[in-house]
């Protein structure tokens, strides 16, 4: 047996929405989604020849997708429909609302061996017994919680398999959609280098412990976007993650999809199946610290390697730098055009002055003694603010004018 397990698609992916990709004109991060996901279908197609996929939520980024990427994803599932790889579209969060989901037109049409699961079900494909979860509007209308539905679910698997002749003894496989308490929501690299790893520690979702209680050999989730093999003790449990980058966070991760196959050996923690990554994800390139190390970030860039990179710059330091940081800029990202075609410049800045923030607080703590700031402290603010903001030899001839200015304002309120 040998099932595909692909998730978090987001084939209408709204981030950075302004920023089109310049071979589709889309809005690039759609275009990444929908590219890899293409990727991805025919890689199925020619090489593992699935017996079965399982598309285990959020197919969508939002439940209202235009035209285009339901066109898109519908020519997707008729080419595996023609190679007869029959496929499970587990509903997600992301394409419901309350009143319905964005996959029931799919579900409408009845395309040979394409199933749409929207509510909790157990099923017997060959000789595997599937637990497929997912997303439910019984849940997104509040009617349960997903904890409630998930423990309820399981109990009923738990009968259904043990009283069921054809069923005991054969392998079980869950496929689900939902966040798990001590798995990681995040994970990746900050701006400053330091690993990001943020743990979900809510007590209202479904924890690892609860997933070792349901009677499955393989645990395969959707939902966080980083692919992880998740610590249970009575099954072998992962995040598939999503099928391509989201952000310069994600610039070092790997993304792609999951198989599982009997006929391969046992992986340890994989058991018997494999990541497959997807080696097209979108260059991301981070240009972080000072004006000094930016510049020298600049320089290493591949021209290769980065073409057409999303690219952010942060720059990090005191107010002093920060003004010979946006003299710099424009010649910075000229730079970076000449070198790559980047989809797109981001930038923004960390100002760390310790003398400002302190001056700041000891004006804060007289403000909240008196009530009130003197004309002194008032014009000795707005000179600190100009020369952040104003060339050196021009700093004399702007203070002139903001002292004419705060005069004039001053008679006139007389």
């Amino acid at each position: 047996m040998r099932i595909s397990i692909i998730s978090d698609c987001h084939l209408n992916k709204v981030n950075f929405s302004a920023f089109k990709d310049k071979s589709s004109g889309l809005p690039y991060k759609s275009h990444d989604f929908m590219k890899s996901f293409e990727y991805m279908v025919r890689k199925n197609i020619d090489e593992i020849k699935p017996d079965l996929i399982v598309l285990a939520g959020d197919i969508y980024d939002t439940y209202d997708p235009s035209n285009g990427v339901r066109a898109f994803f519908y020519r997707q599932m008729n080419l595996l429909s023609e190679a007869n790889i029959p496929v499970i579209v587990l509903v997600g969060n992301h394409d419901i609302c309350k009143k319905s989901h964005a996959l029931s037109p799919l579900s409408e049409i009845g395309a040979k061996g394409i199933r749409v699961i929207e509510e909790p079900v157990i099923s017997k494909f060959k000789d595997h017994v599937l637990l497929l979860y997912p997303y439910s509007l019984s849940v997104e209308r509040s009617l349960h919680t997903n904890k409630e539905l998930f423990h309820k679910f399981s109990e009923e698997a738990k009968k259904r398999i043990s009283n069921t002749p054809g069923l005991q003894g054969l392998p079980v496989i869950f496929f689900g959609h939902f966040g798990v308490k001590g798995a990681a929501v995040n994970l990746g690299k900050s701006t400053s280098g330091k690993l990001i790893n943020m743990e979900n520690t809510s007590s209202e979702d479904i924890s690892i412990g609860d997933l070792d209680t349901l009677c499955a050999d393989y645990v395969f989730l959707g939902d966080y976007h980083s692919h992880q093999i998740l610590p249970t003790k009575n099954c072998i449990s992962m995040y598939t993650g999503s099928i391509e980058r989201d952000n310069v966070t994600h610039r070092e991760l790997k993304k792609g999809f999951v198989v599982y196959d009997t006929n391969y050996e046992d992986g340890g923690d994989y058991g018997t199946s494999r990541f497959v990554e997807y080696p097209n994800c979108r260059p991301m390139v981070l240009l972080s610290g000072s004006l000094g190390e930016i510049r020298e970030g600049v320089d290493k860039i591949d021209a290769k390697r980065h073409d057409q990179a999303a690219v952010k710059i942060v720059f990090e330091g005191d107010s002093k730098e920060a003004h010979n940081y946006h003299l710099a800029l424009p010649n910075l990202i000229s730079e970076i055009k000449e070198k790559i075609d980047p989809v797109h410049i981001a930038d923004s800045q960390k100002i760390q002055d310790t003398d400002s923030d302190e001056a700041a607080k000891k004006m804060e703590e007289k403000i909240a003694d008196s009530g009130h700031m003197s004309e002194n402290e008032v014009m000795n603010v707005i000179c600190e603010i100009i020369k952040e903001q104003v060339e050196e030899g021009d700093y004399d001839e702007v203070i002139k004018m903001a002292k004419e200015v705060r005069k004039e304002a001053k008679e006139r309120v007389r």
